[in-house]
């Protein structure tokens, strides 16, 4: 198994997006995009040595501390404010599957009196092409509204960061 190193799958090239690796040179060790390292064409970020990588670390994370009510205070209650508006989509969620339920409804109505001969076989395609069309955009609505709460996740990460720095 491939060793792991503290900054393995943690730096990203600016560049590329891509992640980097650990390279050992002759007298230092670097990080580099894994594009760049594979062609300079690819990718035009530069290695970076691993001591640069551990002095910006420590760098930042004391701005952090110095200014975590600023910063990560700031993050969490607009994090917070952003959970709570998302929240009132479940009305919305909810109002949208009552329509889905109203639509399913209008089909089989529809399917039933196309299959008893009342309604003219165009008017029958032409409304169950609506309310499939519009059943269609309710659920691509709700997936949206349902997507994964990454809120919550980023909420309990930024709470551990503040606890970490109020612990050190």
């Amino acid at each position: 198994t491939p060793v792991e190193y503290e900054l393995t799958n943690m730096i990203y090239c600016g560049e590329c997006g891509m992640r980097y690796r650990r390279k050992v040179g002759t007298s230092k060790i670097y990080w580099v995009c894994r594009e760049h390292d594979v062609s300079k064409m690819k990718c035009k970020s530069v290695q970076i040595s691993e001591e640069k990588v551990f002095e910006a670390f420590i760098k930042m994370y004391n701005r952090l501390v110095m200014n975590k009510e600023y910063i990560l205070g700031n993050m969490l209650t607009s994090l917070q404010s952003y959970k709570s508006a998302k929240q009132k989509n479940i009305k919305e969620v909810n109002n949208i599957n009552e329509r889905i339920a109203y639509l399913t409804e209008q089909i089989l109505v529809t399917d039933r009196l196309n299959s008893k001969g009342y309604i003219e076989p165009a008017l029958y395609h032409e409304k169950k092409n609506e309310y499939k069309d519009e059943l269609v955009e309710l659920n691509d609505m709700k997936k949206r509204y349902k997507s994964k709460d990454e809120c919550s996740t980023a909420i309990k990460e930024t709470t551990n960061i503040i606890k970490t720095i109020e612990s050190t």
